[in-house]
């Protein structure tokens, strides 16, 4: 039972397989003045609850390279240049084609200005853009993105979805995983 002196309580993990007494407990909790922070959920949804702010951001990574044609192709580019660039410890400058994407991007929104959707600083090494955004402003900035990123000739991949975004008709290349 969650009691005082906890003003917050944090859970790891997936609580969608709780049963009904240790949700009606944390409910409890919260009707009394508690405070939770959850972060374990396969998809924002499962997050969402009457009375929990919901904060999370949205990714999305743009590279250069051909459009991938499969889920499959998609994702494992997504995880090569992903483990390749923005988990080295060791960036290198972005090619040119990345760095004009980020700097038109910024052009757009500013990192440093109150209208920023960005949660995280961009990142751009090598080949490929890594971009965290405030998930209120994800479809906005996606399709921004997307549209831009097609005039440098770059992927722009949905790692949520598994969706290239757009296809050759403007629409997100259904190559989702969900």
């Amino acid at each position: 039972m969650l009691k005082d002196p906890y003003a917050c309580a944090i859970f790891v993990g997936h609580d969608e397989y709780w049963a009904s007494a240790m949700r009606d407990t944390v409910d409890s909790f919260v009707d009394a003045g508690g405070h939770v922070a959850r972060f374990g959920a396969d998809k924002p949804e499962d997050l969402q609850r009457p009375g929990i702010l919901l904060l999370m951001s949205y990714d999305l990574a743009v590279w250069e390279g051909p459009q991938p044609t499969t889920g499959a192709d998609a994702d494992s580019t997504f995880e090569r240049l992903f483990s390749e660039y923005v988990e080295d410890d060791r960036p290198t400058e972005p090619v040119a084609s990345v760095a004009a994407f980020v700097e038109a991007l910024l052009a757009r929104w500013p990192e440093d200005s109150e209208d920023s959707p960005y949660s995280a600083h961009i990142f751009a090494s090598g080949s490929i853009a890594y971009i965290t955004l405030s998930y209120s402003r994800a479809g906005e900035v996606t399709l921004y993105s997307a549209e831009l990123a097609a005039r440098f000739g770059l992927v722009c991949f949905d790692p949520q979805t598994g969706w290239s975004r757009p296809d050759a008709g403007g629409e997100p290349a259904d190559h989702g995983r969900r």
